[in-house]
């Protein structure tokens, strides 16, 4: 995996931008700066060794063979240019769980929590009803 390799190489603080282009749309980091620098701030506050073994885990970690065992209505978000866990992945995902629904949020990255908080929420709410 290209970011592990960079964290590992570089060091988390040196990975930054990097992180921080995969994470948030352009738009957000321009308009939105302040939680964008909160979030970073959280991430350098994080043991490099656990920040690192977390991307590790979901890197190596094959959840596939086990998705058609859920058997609970799911619901699965992402943004659309989200590279860490792409729209691509998320449409397979959604194949193998039988009772899946999947939300692609347009525009956005992989944090759609910080960036959409209410949105992702009233997708939540509204499935969960």
């Amino acid at each position: 995996n290209n970011v592990i390799n960079q964290i590992e190489k570089n060091g988390i603080e040196n990975s930054l931008v990097k992180l921080t282009n995969r994470w948030f749309s352009d738009n957000f980091i321009k308009n939105k700066n302040y939680l964008v620098k909160k979030r970073l701030i959280q991430v350098l506050n994080t043991d490099p060794k656990i920040f690192l073994n977390v991307f590790k885990i979901y890197a190596n970690t094959e959840i596939f063979p086990l998705l058609n065992k859920i058997n609970h209505q799911t619901i699965l978000i992402t943004g659309e240019n989200d590279l860490g866990c792409s729209p691509i992945h998320n449409i397979k995902m959604a194949k193998e769980i039988k009772d899946s629904k999947l939300v692609i949020l347009p525009k956005l990255k992989h944090s759609i929590l910080i960036e959409s908080p209410k949105k992702v929420c009233k997708l939540m709410i509204d499935f969960f009803k």
